[in-house]
């Protein structure tokens, strides 16, 4: 495994996701960064940019490896309802 490498984990996998905008462009184009982060390690586990849809959010689920995506019990982002 190479310097800076995850281990795999055991147990309950834990996520906190959290969003934030910034202009891109011109100040008339706003884009919205979204980051999934494992809650233990604070390691980035997923990002994706966008608009603040429910596509975009799914395109965050998506970009998340399968060991995540099976393992997970409930996942939330600040304004939206927790999805299980």
């Amino acid at each position: 495994m190479g310097a800076g490498a995850a281990k795999k984990k055991s147990g309950l996998l834990i996520l906190e996701a959290d969003e934030m905008w910034s202009f891109v462009g011109s100040r008339r184009e706003v884009w919205w960064v979204w980051v999934a982060l494992d809650a233990e390690t604070r390691q980035v586990v997923a990002m994706v940019a966008g608009d603040r849809s429910e596509s975009t959010a799914r395109c965050l689920w998506g970009a998340l490896t399968g060991e995540y995506r099976r393992r997970r019990s409930s996942s939330a982002t600040s304004g939206w309802r927790t999805r299980r």
